[in-house]
């Protein structure tokens, strides 16, 4: 018996030893492509620099194994993060790069109930990121992120930065008329003035394409969009998208909601922001939960979903609830404060010592 116990222990020994070296061997193939990858491209950086974000990729590699078979994992480095390209499209990696997070979370939480890539509308050629099944209700993920170089590139500067809370009759002229009186200030205190532009079309955008992707479903399908966002007035800006002056989740939407219907809830999440930022924030941007999120169901589905929306809102760590209840600081009219809420309340976050952005 004392011989046997010795030979499983041996075998057992070996079997570590092999998986041990097949890791380390799968860490040279993938630090290798990224070696020889652009050298912009941000884990080309980390990887130099030896950085959490590097080390938390190779887990993430490692992971991706699993649930992808060899076309699609080659597929994915090489197509979409854009590994061993002499190229690197910025916009494109933070789009891979989030969608990756949210796949690797879904995937560990359901893991014999997860479908990478699925086309979920019969003789359509569109899928969505994955679906996943908990209990008895479907999950449909979207992942998008929109390109941000022009609001940072604004952000950078010295400047005064106007902008509309929703669709307002008129905006433009009434924005050049703000930025006019702004310039009579006098010299010692005048600064440039920016007329920002809003991205509720690229909202607009993302629902659609959604839309043709996602099934109808009952109540117990639910389909999720969710978008990569930045800083936390990115953040407020996004939602008076939803909800502000012909909102796309207000009765009155600037466009027809029956081109959208099939979206059930949006989450915002700042992943755009910790991706492109990792080495200012704490804790990894490969993880979603360690993220700000915002789970916000549309007005316009389909069908109520109440108890799929439910369980929906419990697979990931959101601050949902803790937003709607809380009040900006100040005597404010209840537009000014709804319209600056979101910074507030990460502030706040911030001083009780959750830190989700920097």
């Amino acid at each position: 018996a004392d011989a046997n116990a010795s030979a499983r222990l041996s075998y057992g020994q070996r079997r570590v030893a092999y998986s041990l070296d097949e890791m380390a061997k799968n860490c040279m193939n993938i630090e290798n492509k990224i070696k020889n990858s652009n050298p912009n491209h941000p884990l080309y950086e980390a990887l130099l620099k030896n950085e959490k974000y590097y080390q938390d990729f190779i887990q993430v590699f490692e992971n991706m194994k699993i649930f992808l078979d060899e076309r699609e994992l080659d597929s994915f480095l090489s197509e979409k993060l854009q590994l061993e390209t002499n190229k690197v499209n910025l916009p494109q990696y933070y789009q891979a790069a989030i969608e990756l997070t949210v796949l690797i979370h879904y995937w560990k939480l359901f893991p014999d109930k997860f479908k990478y890539e699925p086309k979920l509308i019969e003789k359509s050629d569109k899928n969505v990121e994955c679906s996943v099944k908990s209990d008895s209700f479907d999950f449909n993920i979207e992942v998008k992120c929109s390109d941000f170089s022009d609001w940072e590139k604004s952000e950078k500067k010295d400047s005064i930065k106007i902008v509309t809370a929703g669709r307002l009759p008129g905006h433009k002229e009434e924005l050049n008329n703000l930025a006019e009186l702004l310039k009579q200030v006098p010299d010692e205190h005048k600064k440039d003035i920016d007329i920002w532009k809003n991205k509720d079309n690229v909202l607009k955008d993302f629902l659609i394409s959604a839309h043709s992707k996602f099934p109808e479903g009952n109540n117990s399908v639910l389909n999720t969009l969710f978008i990569g966002l930045g800083i936390p007035n990115d953040i407020q800006k996004w939602m008076t998208y939803l909800y502000e002056k012909q909102g796309l989740f207000t009765k009155k939407p600037f466009i027809d909601p029956k081109q959208y219907c099939k979206v059930d809830c949006v989450v915002f999440t700042n992943l755009y922001f910790r991706h492109k930022n990792h080495s200012l924030i704490r804790n990894s941007a490969w993880d979603l939960n360690d993220s700000f999120s915002l789970v916000m169901s549309s007005i316009h589905r389909m069908s109520e979903k109440q108890d799929c929306l439910l369980n929906f809102s419990k697979t990931l760590i959101h601050y949902t609830d803790e937003l709607n209840e809380y009040r900006a600081p100040g005597n404010v009219p209840q537009e000014v404060e709804w319209n600056t809420r979101v910074p507030w309340f990460i502030n706040d976050l911030k001083e009780k010592g959750i830190i989700l952005f920097d």
